[in-house]
C-alpha cells in the first residue's frame, strides 16, 4: 500500500528536461553530443523513477556550457522561479554547466525554489557528500573545457605555422578549400572577383571615394560576395584586407602566405612570387596613402558645426532633418525623409541655409532666456494652457504610462508562453524595451499628477543665470551646450519659413538636463514653453 501511494505522488510530479550541445563539436564522441540520445535517456529515467510521461523540454543547440546566457536555460530558470516544476533532469553535469561557480549557482537557485536536480550520468544527493561529488564533477567539466580550448589553440597555431588558414569565411576575391576538398585550409583566387579587387584598388589610388566606387560597381551590375549591393563599408572592407598583397594574420601574430589578388588572377605564378608580392604590397600601401589624402581633402565641417543637428524636425512629414554641404562653405538643413537605397527624396519640404536659420534661432533663444519678463510670460502662459485641458481628457504622460504598462504585460505573457510564435530572443528583447519605456514614462510623470505652478522669483533667477551664461559664451561648443540644455525639439516649416522651438529649461540651479549623459528628468524639474522664430523671405 505504501509503495502504491508513493507511485501516485511521483506520478503527479511536474518534470522538466534540459539538454544542450556545444557548437562545432569536432572530434567529440559519445551520446552527450546528441540531443536525441540525451532526451531519450532522460525520458526513460523520468518514467522509471518518477512516473512522469510528459516532461517539458528545454533545449540549447550550438551553445557553450561556459556561459549562463542560454535561451533554453533562461526559460527554465524563469519557470523554476514561478514554481512550475518539482524535478529537473539533465543528462550529465557537463551538459548543465562547465564552470564550477555556474554549477553551484544553479544548484543553489534550484534548491531555493524546492526543485530536485537529477542527472542520468552522475548521481547527486542533497547532502554534504552529494554536494562535494557534484562540485567535483563540475570541476572536471570545467577542466575538460579548458583542455579542449587549449588543444584547439595549439592546433590552430600549428596549422598557421604550416601555412594553412583556419577561417572558413574567405575575404572577397577568394574561396576557401578545406576538408570537403581534401585540403587542410587554403585560399584559392576567384579570377572574376580578383579583377574587381584590382579595379577597386586602382580607383581608390586615383582618389575616388569608397562611396563613389560602390556606386560604380552597382551601376555595372557587379554583386558583392553574398550577391548583394555594394556600400561604402563593403568597399572599405575590401581595401583594408592585407590578404590582397599575400599575407593573412593568423593566431598569435603568425603570418600566413596566401596568393595575392593584386599580383594575378590565380593562374599566374606571380601570385606566389616574392618580387610580385612585394610590388603588390607597395601598391596596397600607396593606395592607402591616397585614401588618407582623399579623406583629408573631402573632410567637411564636423557634425557639431551644425548647431541644430539632432533637434530639427520637418513639420510636414515629421522626419528628422539632415545636413548637407552647400557652396561657399555653407550648409543646408533638409528633410531626412528619403529612400536610402535609391536615394530618392520622399518629402518636398524646402531646405534652409545654415547661415540663415541658425543665427535667427540663436538670437530668439538668447532674447527669450535672458529677458525675465518675457520668459515669465511664456512659462506662465504655457502652464495655464496645459492645465486648461478638459477634465475628460487624459493627460498625455499618464496615457503613456498606461500604454507602457500594457506593453510590459503583453511581453511578459508572450515570454512565459512556450507555444508563442515569437522567438524567445525577440520576446526577451521586447520585454527589456517595454520595461525601459515604462521607466522613462514614469520618470516623465509630473509631481502629484500635475505640473507644479511656476514661481516668479525662480524664473527671475533663471533669467539671471542664463544672462551670465550668455555673457561668457566664446566658442561654438558653448552655444551647442546651451541648445542641449534648453531645446527639446525644433519643428521647421519650410513653406511658412517658421521654426517652432520647443524649450524645456531646468529650474534655477538645477543643472540636471544633460542629453549627452542621457539623464532622465521629471517634468517637475523643468519649465516648458514654445518660441516661434520667423525667417525673412
Amino acid at each position: 500500500m505504501k509503495n502504491t501511494m508513493q507511485h501516485d505522488v511521483t506520478k503527479r510530479m511536474r518534470c522538466a528536461m534540459y539538454a544542450r550541445y556545444s557548437p562545432k563539436p569536432e572530434g567529440a564522441v559519445g551520446e552527450n553530443y546528441s540531443i536525441g540520445s540525451q532526451i531519450d535517456a532522460m525520458r526513460e529515467t523520468l518514467l522509471r523513477d518518477y512516473g512522469c510521461t510528459e516532461p517539458v523540454e528545454y533545449i540549447d543547440r550550438n551553445i557553450s556550457g561556459g556561459t549562463l546566457d542560454r535561451p533554453g536555460l533562461d526559460r527554465l530558470r524563469d519557470a523554476i522561479a514561478d514554481h512550475l516544476y518539482d524535478v529537473v533532469i539533465v543528462f550529465s553535469p557537463d551538459r548543465f554547466a562547465r564552470e564550477v561557480m555556474h554549477a553551484l549557482l544553479l544548484l543553489k537557485e534550484f534548491k531555493k525554489h524546492g526543485v530536485r536536480l537529477v542527472f542520468v550520468n552522475g548521481s547527486y544527493e542533497d547532502s554534504p557528500q552529494g554536494k562535494f561529488g557534484y562540485t567535483v564533477l563540475a570541476a572536471a567539466a570545467e577542466l575538460e573545457k579548458e583542455l579542449f580550448a587549449e588543444r584547439s589553440r595549439r592546433g590552430r597555431k600549428r596549422k598557421a605555422r604550416d601555412g594553412f588558414v583556419h577561417s572558413s569565411v574567405p575575404p572577397y576575391g577568394w574561396k576557401y578549400l578545406g576538408h570537403k576538398h581534401g585540403l587542410r585550409g587554403v585560399l584559392e583566387i576567384i579570377p572574376a572577383q580578383a579583377k574587381v579587387v584590382r579595379r577597386i584598388f586602382e580607383l581608390a589610388n586615383q582618389g575616388v571615394s569608397s562611396y563613389a566606387i560602390a556606386m560604380r560597381l552597382n551601376a555595372d551590375g557587379i554583386p558583392t560576395q553574398k550577391g548583394g549591393r555594394w556600400f561604402r563599408q563593403s568597399v572599405t572592407q575590401v581595401l583594408e584586407k592585407t590578404a590582397h598583397y599575400g599575407e593573412v594574420a593568423g593566431p598569435s601574430g603568425i603570418i600566413i602566405r596566401v596568393p595575392s589578388t593584386l599580383a594575378g588572377d590565380g593562374n599566374d605564378p606571380a601570385t606566389w612570387d616574392d618580387a610580385a608580392r612585394a610590388k603588390a604590397r607597395g601598391f596596397w600601401e600607396a593606395t592607402h596613402a591616397a585614401m588618407t589624402r582623399t579623406r583629408v581633402a573631402r573632410q567637411g565641417r564636423p557634425a557639431l558645426d551644425y548647431l541644430l543637428t539632432g533637434y530639427l524636425w520637418c513639420a510636414k512629414c515629421g522626419k528628422r532633418c539632415r545636413t548637407t554641404p552647400a557652396p561657399k562653405g555653407d550648409g543646408i538643413y533638409r528633410c531626412g525623409n528619403m529612400d536610402h537605397i535609391t536615394h530618392k527624396v520622399l518629402c518636398d519640404m524646402r531646405g534652409i541655409l545654415k547661415s540663415k536659420l541658425e543665427p535667427t534661432v540663436w538670437e530668439r533663444i538668447e532674447t527669450t532666456l535672458t529677458n525675465a519678463a518675457l520668459l515669465w510670460s511664456l512659462i506662465s502662459g504655457y502652464h495655464e494652457r496645459m492645465n486648461a485641458k478638459p477634465k475628460g481628457r487624459k493627460d498625455a504622460t499618464v496615457a503613456r504610462v498606461e500604454r507602457a504598462q500594457r506593453r510590459v504585460a503583453r511581453a511578459t505573457a508572450i515570454l512565459g508562453d512556450p507555444d508563442a510564435p515569437i522567438p524567445y530572443e525577440q520576446a526577451k528583447a521586447d520585454l527589456v524595451a517595454a520595461r525601459r519605456e515604462l521607466i522613462d514614462a514614469e520618470t516623465a510623470l509630473p509631481t502629484n499628477g500635475a505640473t507644479p505652478p511656476p514661481d516668479r522669483a525662480d524664473v527671475n533667477a533663471l533669467a539671471r543665470e542664463f544672462a551670465a551664461a550668455f555673457a561668457d559664451i566664446r566658442t561654438y561648443a558653448n552655444r551647442r551646450g546651451v541648445v542641449e540644455r534648453c531645446v527639446e525639439k525644433i519643428r521647421w516649416d519650410g513653406d511658412q519659413r517658421v521654426a517652432e522651438i520647443h524649450c524645456r529649461v531646468p529650474r534655477a540651479a538645477a543643472n540636471n538636463c544633460n542629453r549627452r549623459e542621457h539623464v532622465n528628468c521629471s517634468s517637475s524639474d523643468h519649465y516648458s514653453f514654445v518660441i516661434n522664430a520667423r525667417l525673412a523671405a
